[in-house]
């Protein structure tokens, strides 16, 4: 259940991640979230059991390094990247590539053993996410299509299983709460660097948006205790099992309020896909009935000829649709 809520929480961030983005840029959102995370964390932490802080020795600092390195700086910042340079949609699409990357590094890293149903279940889980994705249109994923911040997600989704793997081992020593929490400080420290060189590549950032700070605040406090709950799930159920629930990142995503993100960084929601699919507008197959064919005999030229006529579709709203009859094209005529 509790991987089913993070799912859920996760599959809107990348259209909350482009409200923010019109008015930070990308690094620099990153690590002020980030930054947020990490006080929140180590207020938590501070306030935890005494058997939470077990493991906490020198040589973790290393484990927490890389921990950082892979999931905070090359994950989400690298995704905060990726949404800046693609759309909302194409971000979400790309999580369903997730099960496939963890379950393939838990069989080299961990030597994880997964029986062959488990593998079709990963493989068909992220092949039935693009299906409902495209509508049934896998085509539309040509590699021609792909924008720049699609590798960049790729790389994000890279170092979001190496986090997970690594992590695996790390959760024997430590708890999953300081795990979480040393991967943010140490990652967050490698962020700011990185958010004080690229600053001059991005414009100014507007600090006074009152939405971007209300992401900032969404995705780091709540974020940030969605990072715990998934280490937990990791040491419980194993990498592989905990990457499957990532499918719902895109179902989820999908179905947004048209007024979040507007048409660039906005997922589609349904009727959108209609239009993009080329099929008929709703509209036109429940109110308009097919086009009718008229005898000449009706129009007084004799019972030979007849023609189809179709106009316009009063219905659909857009009027332009693919799937509505627009034309008028009488067939060849013949002398009686």
């Amino acid at each position: 259940m509790a991987l089913l809520v993070m799912a859920m929480l996760w599959g809107s961030y990348p259209v909350t991640a482009k409200l923010a983005l019109r008015d930070i840029p990308p690094i620099m959102l990153a690590a002020i979230r980030c930054t947020v995370a990490s006080t929140f964390l180590i207020a938590l932490l501070l306030r935890a059991r005494p058997e939470t802080l077990r493991g906490l020795t020198p040589a973790t600092l290393r484990d927490f390094l890389l921990l950082g390195a892979f999931g905070i700086w090359g994950s989400t910042q690298v995704s905060y990247l990726a949404i800046y340079y693609t759309t909302a949609s194409n971000a979400v699409i790309l999580q369903a590539a997730t099960p496939v990357i963890v379950g393939l590094g838990a069989w080299l890293y961990l030597g994880e053993r997964l029986a062959r149903r488990q593998w079709a279940g990963v493989v068909l889980s992220g092949f039935g996410v693009l299906l409902v994705i495209t509508d049934g249109r896998l085509a539309a994923l040509r590699p021609e299509e792909l924008r720049a911040g699609d590798f960049i997600n790729l790389i994000g989704l890279c170092g979001w299983s190496a986090y997970t793997l690594y992590g695996k081992r790390v959760l024997t020593r430590t708890s999953p709460a300081l795990a979480t929490t040393g991967a943010y400080v140490m990652g967050t420290l490698l962020i700011i660097v990185t958010s004080i060189v690229t600053a001059p590549l991005f414009p100014k950032p507007r600090l006074s948006s009152v939405t971007a700070w209300t992401v900032i605040l969404y995705q780091g406090l709540v974020g940030a205790v969605a990072h715990v709950w998934w280490y937990r799930a990791v040491s419980v159920v194993g990498p592989s099992r905990s990457a499957v629930f990532m499918n719902f990142q895109p179902v989820v995503g999908v179905v947004r309020p048209r007024e979040w993100g507007g048409s660039e960084g906005a997922i589609a929601a349904p009727s959108d896909l209609i239009d993009q699919s080329g099929l008929p507008h709703p509209a036109c197959l429940t109110r308009v009935s097919l086009p009718r064919r008229e005898s000449c005999r009706d129009r007084g030229a004799g019972p030979c000829h007849s023609v189809r006529r179709t106009g316009p579709c009063p219905a659909c709203p857009r009027r332009t649709s693919p799937g509505c009859w627009r034309s008028s094209r009488p067939s060849r005529r013949r002398n009686p």
